[in-house]
This record gives C-alpha cells, sequence and structure tokens, in this order.
C-alpha cells in the first residue's frame, strides 16, 4: 500500500500553480518584461506621485495659512495703533488746562459762562488729520459744552455709567447703527474728586475706520477681511460677506476656536480670528480652502506626466 504523497515529502504542485507556470511560459519575452518590470515601476510611480503632491499640498497650505495668520496681526498691530492714537487724544483733552479750568468753573457754579472757544480748537486741531472721526462732544453732567452734542438722554446715561466705571480710562463701546450707517463711539469720564464731573465722547465713522486699517491688508485672492465688536456686528468688510459661514464663523470664535474650518452652502472655508483687547474687537479672514492651494490642478497635471514619462 503506498502512502501519500505528502507523507514520502514529496510536495505536489497545486493545479492553480501549475497553470500559472504554464500560462508564463506562453508570454513572450517582452510580455513579461512589461509584468516583471515596468507595471510595478508603473506603480511605484504613481505611488511616489501621489505622496508628491500631498506633501506639495500640506507644505503650500501651511504656508498660506501662516501668511494669512501674519496680515491678521499686521491687523492687530494697525487698530492698535489707531487706538492708542485716539485714547492719548482723550488724555491730552481730560489733562489740558482748558478742561481744568472748565471743572473749576463748574465748581463754581459758574460753567455756564465758560467759554469753551479755546477748548474746541484743540480738539479739531488735535483730530483734523483723522478722516474717521465724525465728532468730539464733551459734557458736564447732562449738559452740553460744544453745541454739535448730539447724544440722548438714555445714550449719555449709559456712556456715563461705563466710562465712570473705568475711573478715567477710555472706553470703546459697541457699535451704534443708525440710518444704514454705523458708528463707534470712544468715551472717557472727566475725574473730579474721584467722581465723574463730565464726559468726552468721541464718534468715529467705522466704515472709515475700518478702510483704512485693512488698506493693502489683503494678500490672496478670494480671501474675505472683516471686523466685528465684541457683539458680533460687522463694522467694516473688504468683500462681500455671506451669512451662511458669517453665522457659523461667530459661533466657532465664541466657542473657543481662533482658527479652524468650516463648511456652509456646500463648501469649505478656513478661518483665522484675533482679538484685540484695546478695543474688544475681533478681526476675520475666510478664505475657501482650495483657495489655499490655487496651483493644485496644475501641478497635479504636471505629476501625473512626469509619473507617466518615466513610466
Amino acid at each position: 500500500m503506498s502512502l501519500p504523497a505528502q507523507k514520502c515529502g514529496i510536495l505536489e504542485k497545486t493545479p492553480v500553480g501549475r497553470g500559472a507556470v504554464k500560462s508564463m511560459k506562453h508570454v513572450p519575452f517582452l510580455g513579461k518584461l512589461i509584468i516583471m518590470g515596468v507595471i510595478p515601476l508603473a506603480v511605484l510611480g504613481i505611488a511616489v506621485g501621489i505622496l508628491s503632491f500631498r506633501q506639495a499640498a500640506l507644505v503650500v497650505r501651511q504656508s498660506q495659512k501662516r501668511v494669512i495668520s501674519d496680515t491678521i496681526n499686521r491687523i492687530d498691530i494697525n487698530i492698535n495703533v489707531k487706538a492708542r492714537q485716539f485714547d492719548g487724544f482723550l488724555t491730552a483733552v481730560s489733562e489740558s488746562p482748558e478742561t481744568a479750568l472748565l471743572l473749576q468753573a463748574a465748581g463754581a457754579g459758574t460753567a455756564d459762562r465758560f467759554d469753551s472757544r479755546a477748548l474746541q480748537h484743540f480738539c479739531r486741531t488735535t483730530l483734523g488729520s483723522f478722516a474717521e472721526v465724525k465728532s468730539v462732544e464733551l459734557y458736564l453732567g447732562s449738559s452740553p459744552v460744544f453745541p454739535s452734542c448730539s447724544q440722548t438722554p438714555a445714550r449719555l446715561r449709559s456712556l456715563y455709567d461705563k466710562a465712570g466705571r473705568s475711573s478715567g480710562a477710555t472706553v470703546w463701546m459697541d457699535a451704534n447703527v443708525h440710518g444704514g450707517e454705523k458708528t463707534v463711539t470712544l468715551c472717557r469720564a472727566l475725574m473730579d474728586g474721584g467722581e465723574a464731573a463730565g464726559l468726552i465722547v468721541l464718534e468715529l465713522d467705522a466704515r472709515m475706520f475700518g478702510s483704512l486699517v485693512l488698506t493693502k491688508q489683503k494678500i490672496l485672492n478670494y480671501q474675505t477681511t472683516f471686523l466685528t465688536d465684541r457683539s458680533g456686528t460687522v463694522l467694516y468688510s473688504d468683500s462681500a460677506i455671506h451669512d451662511g459661514w458669517l453665522r457659523l464663523a461667530l459661533e466657532h470664535y465664541r466657542g473657543g476656536e481662533r482658527k479652524f474650518t468650516l463648511t456652509a452652502d456646500g463648501a469649505r472655508y478656513y478661518v483665522c480670528s484675533q482679538y484685540n483687547a484695546l478695543t474688544h474687537w475681533v478681526t476675520y479672514t475666510v478664505i475657501q480652502e482650495p483657495a489655499l492651494f490655487p496651483g493644485a490642478a496644475p501641478l497635479k497635471r504636471y505629476i501625473s506626466l512626469v509619473v507617466l514619462g518615466l513610466s
């Protein structure tokens, strides 16, 4: 009785193996060369091409994001420069000899006879170079010192409350929208014996201010940069804002995110934001993700041609 072939130490070739060997015997030499050499090289080339494209896309997108971040920082510096200039102006007014005489007249009960022309001239001269300044107002209590003062009693009480609690520091209010125009109000209390005896109010054109701080700061195509106050009201934008991604961007920011990606209306957007501690404003830049790497399609075609050429 004969033993099975496996037990005799004989490895029996499977029908599949015998078929593959027989089929390879009938393949021409050129075909064998293609199967064993060209195809593996082509697969390797495609893999290298895909990996190279992905790495290049990653590097370019990261570089573009750094450019956007740098742009946001420059805008924030511009806002700080402007904010400090206006703060310096309010400090100069509150500490001027003319204001000191005004407070003395108020204490003596003769403020109604105070000649404010020198103080008005000082304000006009100092702020003459600032195109964004709409008006300067000065109050003693609820009584206007300058004839151009226009705050309503309710608004004036609100300004006094916030400026008084800041003990003479400059206060930036949220945007005031009237007739389609947005105005930003700065105020500073005139302190006398620890009490707010008067108030300086500076009204700025939000659109003009935003235009000045964002001038020549747009680096990439399809990039939208805009400013909001602490309540989320858009003060200025350098291009059209879409309600879909605006709402989501504000939600992400309020959730603690500063750089993030969102999807709105079927498109993906990259958003970078920066908070300004002086004004309490937030600067946003929004760009569609494909715009971070506008050369993706040409590069993909170039890599494909190289891979095909080498294959």
